[in-house]
């Protein structure tokens, strides 16, 4: 906890501001860079290094987008609809790069919709993007977890389980626009020390309702943008599926964010 402490500290007084800029024009309302580290079983051997490079090659993306039975319009179907199709045209219309979009839903219809939107692109547009559906998922006993805070959302706990076969994600929420190439970001992989496997943009709420023997200070990260090294994260001791069900369990009365304050938690332990 004291490794991720020191780095948020140097993001608060401004030692990642060129990082933080960086972030400030790519995505909205993300105002600096947080590395999250942890400690691994092993150190990073040269011949990971080299596959951590190859997941520069090609942008994968993951977007939840999950079937509401509210008529509110914050939780509504539709408006998850639309702002997943403004998010996946701003990051091909901005990128250079082919880019993998891997939609997790529990509907095949949402999907099919999100794919006949992208019909009407200009054919180079439409050639360096392809579309994955990947079925909803929750461990057995946990599916009450669906209703945390937005429906799914608390699905990129569980990218290992969705992506077996990736290496690295960028993860993004469906309200999330880009202002700049994607690939700028994703270059940030590369930028990763051998102890970290995630990165984030810091949250100026207030985090005191989280008790303090897990909150790594005053303020958290945004989980809705997560660039995460799935290949680190198999590495982790005590497995991070199981890690993170914990923590649902024994703070299920403090997650007022849902699967964002299980990832804070998640962090600021020990």
């Amino acid at each position: 906890m004291r490794v991720a402490k020191d780095i948020l500290r140097s993001v608060q007084q401004g030692l990642s501001s060129r990082r933080a800029e960086a972030l400030l024009r790519l995505v909205v309302a993300a105002s600096a860079l947080l590395l999250l580290t942890v400690y691994l079983q092993r150190p990073l051997y040269a011949s990971e290094s080299s596959k951590d490079l190859e997941i520069l090659d090609e942008l994968k993306i993951m977007l939840v987008v999950c079937s509401s039975d509210s008529k509110t319009l914050v939780d509504s179907t539709d408006r998850q609809v639309q702002q997943a199709k403004v998010s996946i045209k701003a990051a091909i219309f901005l990128s250079r790069r082919r880019i993998s979009f891997y939609i997790v839903s529990d509907s095949q219809a949402i999907f099919n919709e999100l794919v006949f939107s992208t019909k009407v692109w200009p054919t180079a547009y439409r050639e360096r993007s392809s579309f994955q559906f990947v079925a909803s998922w929750y461990p057995p006993g946990h599916e009450d977890m669906r209703g945390l805070f937005r429906p799914c959302s608390s699905q990129r706990l569980f990218l290992l389980r969705l992506l077996p076969e990736e290496s690295a994600v960028l993860y993004m929420d469906s309200d999330v626009i880009f202002l700049r190439p994607p690939e700028e970001l994703w270059q940030i992989f590369s930028e990763f020390g051998e102890r970290q496997f995630a990165a984030a943009a810091l949250d100026k709420r207030d985090y005191n309702y989280i008790p303090e023997e897990v909150r790594m200070t005053d303020m958290g990260f945004n989980a809705g943008l997560l660039l995460m090294n799935l290949t680190r994260m198999r590495q982790f001791p005590g497995g991070w599926e199981d890690q993170v069900l914990n923590i649902t369990v024994t703070y299920s009365d403090y997650l007022k964010f849902g699967d964002q304050d299980i990832l804070n938690i998640f962090f600021a332990k020990d």
